[in-house]
């Protein structure tokens, strides 16, 4: 009897751990870094957030929706968009408004207007280090600004003029993004972006079109012989004078013939 119930310890130990090694499989082959228990007990070790800054934990399986406090933002991320070194990864992420004087040098181009609202995205592993550099997001992340009715108004409604932009610190250069204006309040301009670094909201003008040039005449050999105003009337009145010379005598030749 002991006997019987010793083999059926051990045939339920083995089929509890061949589910578990299923499952551990499974977990796997999806490519899912799940955060382990020291994980969990270590996130208290995460950089404090800052003044304006937002934090919140990416799950893999939700959609994640973030505001950024102060510059009328949000980014939004949906379900295994995360990406670290090619896995979907449960991550930390904080966004933060960059101070105007913190933002870096603007477009030189005299036709883009920088609309003073910028944000910086950054990500943090359960261990607390900035993996920023090494997150990927697939399907991207998307980013989207408010536009306020001042600078609706601005634009006359033109929807091509709002650009969603990302700094390039190799090129230290603002690069354009894809962007979508919904014109029906609440106006927002939305782009999707697959990496992080500075975002901010543009506004880009219209390039005028260049002037035509005047024709101008070639000059006539010998001086300038274009009339004037004046000299027409002039010439006007030397025709009335010939014309009405001219009937004058004619009418005296008559009369003296007869």
């Amino acid at each position: 009897m002991l006997h019987g119930h010793n083999r059926l310890r051990r045939t339920a130990l083995f089929v509890f751990l061949l589910v578990g090694a299923v499952l551990m499989y499974a977990l796997s082959s999806a490519g899912v870094v799940w955060a382990t228990p020291s994980q969990d007990a270590l996130r208290s070790t995460l950089p404090p957030v800052k003044e304006g800054e937002t934090s919140t934990l990416v799950e893999p399986d939700k959609t994640t929706t973030l505001p950024v406090a102060g510059v009328s933002a949000t980014i939004t991320i949906k379900p295994g968009s995360v990406k670290v070194d090619g896995k979907v990864a449960e991550v930390q992420i904080v966004t933060a408004p960059k101070p105007a004087a913190a933002v870096p040098p603007k477009p030189p181009a005299p036709t883009i207007t920088f609309l003073g609202r910028a944000v910086e995205i950054n990500v943090y592993d359960g261990l607390g280090a900035d993996i920023t550099g090494k997150v990927f997001f697939n399907p991207p992340l998307e980013i989207v600004f408010d536009i306020s009715e001042a600078e609706w108004t601005a634009v006359g409604g033109d929807l091509s003029q709002f650009n969603v932009r990302y700094y390039n610190p190799a090129t230290a250069e603002w690069v354009s993004l894809a962007t979508t204006v919904d014109p029906v309040p609440p106006r927002k301009a939305k782009a999707y972006v697959s990496h992080l670094t500075v975002f901010g909201l543009f506004r880009q003008q219209p390039t005028p079109a260049p002037l035509t040039p005047t024709a101008t005449k070639p000059p006539i050999p010998g001086g300038d012989a274009s009339v004037g105003t004046e000299g027409l009337v002039l010439l006007g009145l030397l025709g009335l004078l010939l014309v009405g010379s001219g009937a004058y005598y004619l009418r005296v030749g008559r009369r003296q013939s007869s």
